[in-house]
């Protein structure tokens, strides 16, 4: 007889779940009848469904942070194309659950995730101060907020351009940053 697991199999059926409706309107009892386990099975794995979720988000997440973690070159990886080749590495095999979470509510789940690793990596390796820290942290914020967002937004509207397109952007406006990447545009289209 095959051992089933039964954490896997509540966070596939609480995918499932989540891609047709809003958290707030998944019950236990309902994921339990999609993931084929009683309440008691649920309970002995999570507190409530945002336990799950964030279960959920970190399974999505461990991938992107083994990657982040396994960049040898801390400022190479900060530095765009390192980000670029770990963006386009990871999000493809995970693009319905990642544009899932983006469309949803709980966007910043996956957000804080990729901040909080990055910003342990500085604190070990940088040896930063004080002071280069708390600024670090903040430029770190920014920049993950801002990627979060253009990929948000990018979902949001349907994928308008492609996952290619799209990285290529994020790039190009964290390498030159926002205002020389605007004013190249308005020069091209004269306005």
């Amino acid at each position: 007889m095959e051992k089933r697991d039964a954490k896997k199999e509540f966070i596939t059926a609480f995918w499932k779940l989540y891609e047709k409706k809003s958290i707030e309107k998944i019950s236990v009892r309902e994921l339990c009848l999609a993931a084929g386990y009683n309440r008691t099975t649920f309970y002995t794995h999570y507190d409530n469904i945002y336990h799950l979720l964030e279960e959920a988000v970190e399974e999505l997440f461990t991938p992107l942070k083994t990657a982040i973690e396994s960049a040898e070159d801390i400022g190479a990886l900060l530095q765009g194309r390192a980000v670029e080749a770990i963006f386009s590495s990871y999000f493809p095999q995970r693009l319905k659950y990642v544009e899932l979470l983006m469309k949803g509510d709980h966007y910043f789940l996956l957000s804080d995730k990729i901040k909080a690793c990055i910003l342990s990596i500085l604190k070990t390796r940088a040896r930063m101060n004080e002071k280069d820290m708390a600024e670090a942290r903040l430029a770190v914020t920014y920049h993950i907020s801002a990627v979060m967002g253009v990929l948000r937004s990018w979902f949001m509207s349907g994928k308008r351009i492609s996952e290619k397109d799209i990285l290529q952007t994020v790039f190009n406006i964290s390498a030159r940053g926002v205002f020389p990447f605007m004013k190249e545009k308005a020069e091209k289209y004269g306005f």
